[in-house]
C-alpha cells in the first residue's frame, strides 16, 4: 500500500506568496555556480540536484488523501483542490487505475471542491 497526500490545507486553497515565490528563488541563486550554466545539460543537471523543498508548494491544497493498493485500486479520502492535481497526475502519465473509492469525511466546500475537475478531466480530455 502506498499513500500519497496531495492537499493537506483547510478551508480555502493558498498559493505560495510573493515573499515565497522570492526565498525560493534567492535559494537557487545562492546554489548556482559558473560552471552550471554552460550549457542546456549542466543547467538540468543544476536543476535535478536541487532540494524538492524549493520546487515544492506543500499545504496549498485543500484535502485530497491517496492511498494505493498493491493491486492498483485507488482509495481517495477527500476531494479537496487536491484532487485536481491527482487527477492531473494520471491523466498525463496515462496510468491505469482498477478501481477508484472516494470517502468523504463530511461534505463542507475544502473536502469536495476538486470533484468536478477531477471527473472533468476523464470526461473531456483537454480540460487542464
Amino acid at each position: 500500500m502506498k499513500i500519497r497526500l496531495w492537499g493537506v490545507r483547510g478551508s480555502i486553497p493558498t498559493p505560495l506568496s510573493s515573499n515565497q515565490i522570492q526565498r525560493k528563488i534567492s535559494a537557487v541563486v545562492q546554489r548556482i555556480q559558473e560552471d552550471d550554466l554552460k550549457s542546456p545539460e549542466k543547467r538540468e543537471s543544476f536543476l535535478s540536484s536541487l532540494p524538492d523543498s524549493i520546487f515544492g508548494t506543500v499545504g496549498g491544497n485543500t484535502t485530497c488523501v491517496e492511498s494505493r493498493l498493491d493491486d492498483d485500486t485507488m482509495i481517495i479520502f477527500d476531494a479537496g483542490s487536491g484532487l485536481t492535481k491527482l487527477g492531473n497526475d494520471l491523466f498525463h502519465r496515462n496510468k491505469h487505475i482498477r478501481e477508484y473509492n472516494i470517502f468523504f469525511t463530511h461534505f463542507h466546500w475544502d473536502h469536495i471542491q476538486g470533484l468536478p475537475f477531477f471527473l472533468l478531466r476523464f470526461l473531456i480530455p483537454n480540460v487542464k
